[in-house]
């Protein structure tokens, strides 16, 4: 900021050095003295000088000035969302249009120019202040006339599969379950959603950095493939900052369900009688089935907990114990499901090698 300001000093000084230059001069001639004459150059000398010495010692204050002024009216522009910004300046711009309109004939009447900057000031109000409070109707308005978007418009919401959150898009496997066609119409991503998902993108923190640029590539590549695969949702909710609890409104208002696989926002729509699809829910049922008996292939990769267990994973990541498969680690080798043990974690099968 330090050497904004000393460049900002330089300027102030330097342009106000000009204008008393120019000012002079003016002044000088309607007095008829000699241009350039000795006479000419002290006066000029004089008031640029003097100028510039008062405008010196009140640039910092003049700047301060500036500067509260600017912080000031940042601080009160960013208190209004991106809607009451845009529909206000829409406002202040039909405004300042019929203001102009009415002027233009006021142009050659007495204080003409004062009636007309006070049409603008009055116009350009009223335009302001109509569009801040009008602007669900703007909004409104601004979304028909928008060609890009009157096809997600005519999306029949009943038949959405349901909204897709943030955790639901990185991981990704909803896209490819759609893939198999198993899925009939086009999910809901809002937003608000997909604003969140490209600031963790954007994250300075790798890891993060790269699970929403994954979620990005999904999206994209699934668009590629399946046009009406998601469609865009413009709705927001500006009082709300939690974007699961604007999912949770969102998901009431369309009378839908929610992809996630977020833990809080899941028992968040519970709560509030959501329908929420699980994508791991989905995994778990999709599990393979062994019954004691049947036979199946099994890598042993480390040996068990237990005395000459061995254990192996099924592609699904079933957990399979082989008694007596210490000796088979690095193998791959047929065994026999001895039984199935259901736990909070998944299935766990008990097998023993086939001899």
């Amino acid at each position: 900021m330090k050497p904004f300001r000393y460049l900002f000093y330089v300027l102030i000084v330097l342009g106000s050095m000009v204008l008393a230059y120019f000012t002079t001069a003016i002044i000088l001639a309607r007095f008829n003295f000699s241009a350039y004459s000795f006479g000419w150059f002290v006066m000029e000398g004089f008031a640029v000088i003097v100028v510039g010495i008062f405008v010196t010692m009140m640039a910092p204050s003049i700047v301060s000035g500036f500067l509260w002024v600017v912080d000031d009216f940042s601080s009160r522009i960013s208190k209004h969302s991106v809607k009451e910004l845009i529909s206000g300046t829409v406002g202040l711009i039909v405004g300042l249009l019929i203001a102009f309109l009415i002027a233009l004939p006021l142009a050659n009447v007495p204080f003409g120019e004062w009636i007309s900057l006070a049409l603008i000031l009055f116009f350009g109000y009223s335009g302001l202040s109509i569009g801040l409070h009008k602007k669900d109707d703007i909004e409104e308005y601004l979304r028909s006339i928008r060609g890009s978007k009157q096809r997600a418009a005519k999306v029949d919401y009943k038949r959405a599969l349901g909204i897709l959150d943030t955790s639901a898009i990185i991981d990704g496997r909803f896209a490819d379950v759609y893939r198999t066609g198993f899925l009939e119409g086009s999910f809901l991503l809002p937003e608000f959603v997909l604003d969140e998902l490209k600031r963790v993108a954007d994250s300075s923190d790798p890891l993060k950095k790269e699970r929403g640029r994954r979620g990005l590539n999904i999206l994209n590549e699934l668009k590629a493939e399946f046009e009406d695969a998601y469609v865009m949702v413009e709705k927001d909710y500006d009082d709300v900052k939690e974007v699961d609890t604007k999912i949770i409104r969102l998901a009431v208002d369309m009378k839908t369900r929610i992809f996630t696989n977020d833990y809080n926002l899941n028992r968040m729509a519970q709560v509030q009688n959501i329908t929420v699809l699980n994508i791991n829910d989905l995994a778990q049922s999709l599990k393979s089935v062994f019954l004691p008996g049947e036979e199946l292939t099994a890598n042993i990769v480390k040996a068990g907990k237990e005395e000459n267990q061995g254990v192996a994973y099924l592609d699904d990541g079933t957990m399979v114990v082989v008694e007596n498969g210490k000796s088979y680690v690095g193998l791959t080798l047929q065994v026999q499901v001895t039984s199935v043990l259901q736990t909070s974690n998944g299935k766990m099968i008990f097998a023993k090698a086939k001899k």
